[in-house]
């Protein structure tokens, strides 16, 4: 998702009975009852908020040491449910990242200069 697709979802989502709570990683912008019944790391409703990095990467640190216990264990569905968290995680930081990016993009001025007429 693009950082203009995430904010338009928080738009869209503004002033609709049960959208803009808090989540972990971010805000959730679904107005209904939640699809993914609170496993808000993956879900497409979650907008994710750079400020809340740090969330994201504890849950992935958790999620992985997890993993590894379930893999010991031989709890191989819990390891598969685990490692698609940390992927997850992954994939929230890589669209934190680009809003990152965007909000300073933004903050850029851009001059255009104008040859006269006749001078090349």
């Amino acid at each position: 998702r693009s950082p203009a697709e995430i904010g338009r979802m928080r738009s869209d989502a503004e002033g609709k009975v049960g959208a803009l709570a808090e989540v972990i990683g971010g805000t959730c912008v679904v107005a209904n009852l939640c699809p993914a019944k609170f496993a808000c790391i993956g879900c497409a409703g979650n907008a994710p908020d750079p400020d809340k990095r740090y969330q994201i990467e504890q849950k992935m640190a958790w999620a992985r040491e997890h993993a590894l216990w379930s893999t010991r264990e031989k709890l191989f569905p819990e390891e598969r449910r685990l490692n698609q968290l940390v992927q997850d995680c992954e994939l929230m930081l890589e669209e934190m990242s680009l809003i990152e990016q965007a909000q300073q993009d933004s903050l850029q001025t851009v001059q255009i200069e104008t040859a006269e007429s006749g001078v090349a």
